[in-house]
């Protein structure tokens, strides 16, 4: 089964908690924004759900909801993302009604055999990490690091989506390897003008991968 693609570039993706979030990052210019809403009453995410959606039906943005699949179908909104733990309970009538709906499926990857393992589902795209360590949280996994993630970016035959402990220095080095985009949280929740924030990050991953894919270059350093 196939499901939608997303652009080749897709810069900065902020991971939000609300409707009126999501609507700001995309007014801001992010080109795919995902809604993301934890340790809520099911009744109060479906109205952030139903609201992203009406208030993003006509931006040029994708709207992508973390988990609640049914919801997303429902409401209309343009993917889903999923984590690993997710897939033993996605069988394939709900892959198939994702895909029969029109909607992009992004699944979460923290090791080489999870991308494998991934990779049966052609997802629209892969989001990889973490990236480097973060010294506020305890990660389950281990640090990816930027030589496995330019290996696997080059090799999975998706888009990849770096997150985890990702700050605004690293954005140039992460254009070049070869991966569309960079899902951010912290760095957009503290800063104190998140519009402003995600504007001056996004033109910073954009001027890296825009050099990178003129000259053919590919690297790390």
């Amino acid at each position: 089964m196939r499901f939608a693609s997303l652009p080749t570039l897709l810069g900065i993706y902020p991971l939000v908690e609300s409707a009126q979030k999501a609507c700001a990052m995309a007014n801001a210019g992010a080109r795919v924004v995902q809604l993301r809403i934890k340790n809520r009453p099911i009744e109060k995410i479906e109205a952030e759900v139903a609201l992203a959606c009406r208030l993003m039906a006509d931006m040029p943005c994708q709207l992508i909801i973390n988990d609640h699949w049914a919801l997303a179908i429902r409401y209309g909104a343009d993917g889903v993302h999923l984590g690993q733990e997710d897939l033993s309970e996605v069988h394939d009538e709900i892959l198939s009604q994702l895909s029969h709906a029109g909607l992009a499926l992004g699944l979460s990857s923290h090791t080489l055999d999870e991308i494998t393992r991934a990779q049966l589902w052609s997802p629209s795209y892969l989001a990889i990490g973490p990236i480097f360590e973060s010294p506020s949280k305890r990660l389950p996994y281990p640090a990816v690091g930027m030589d496995r993630l330019t290996q696997w970016a080059q090799t999975v035959p998706c888009p990849v989506i770096a997150i985890g402990g990702i700050q605004a220095r690293h954005l140039p080095q992460l254009g070049r390897s070869g991966i569309a985009g960079v899902a951010m949280i912290d760095a957009l929740q503290r800063a104190d003008d998140p519009v402003t924030e995600l504007r001056s990050l996004q033109s910073l991953f954009d001027q890296a991968w825009s050099v990178s894919h003129e000259t053919g270059e590919r690297h790390v350093s």
